[in-house]
């Protein structure tokens, strides 16, 4: 589909969403493509990406407190990286991105840019992480 449509119905989508770079016409749009791409486990389709994001930022984060890092989380949305954790005098920038399973496949889809701007990636799934590589690993622990 082209840009001015939405990814779902087809129906053109408003400009004040356009300018933002919507992909669907209404939240209602997103909701029920996410639904039918990823099934129930996808949050996205109850939650907006931003939502669902910082839930995901916010339990690696507790995860990593609870097993003794210092742990400083990102101010702006722009950051290269959306932790940076630190155990002794060693820092490690960690990137979270929330995990989904497509109907009917065992493959995880994340979204990831650029490699380059993080040490360590965490996956969260359904409240569980998975750290690529692990980072107790990356801190020699």
């Amino acid at each position: 589909m082209n840009r001015s449509t939405c990814d779902n119905c087809g129906d053109p989508i408003p400009e004040k969403r356009l300018r933002k770079g919507a992909r669907f016409c209404k939240d209602e749009c997103r909701a029920e493509f996410h639904r039918n791409r990823f099934g129930a486990e996808n949050p996205k389709a109850k939650y907006a990406s931003p939502t669902v994001g910082t839930i995901s930022e916010l339990l690696v984060a507790a995860d990593l407190l609870r097993n003794g890092f210092a742990v400083f989380r990102a101010m702006s949305p722009a950051c290269d990286c959306d932790l940076i954790v630190m155990r002794g005098r060693k820092l490690c920038r960690v990137e979270v991105k929330t995990a989904y399973k497509a109907l009917n496949s065992e493959k995880l889809y994340v979204s990831i840019k650029d490699r380059t701007l993080f040490d360590v990636l965490a996956l969260v799934r359904h409240g569980q992480i998975q750290y690529e590589p692990d980072i107790y690993a990356y801190f020699d622990l």
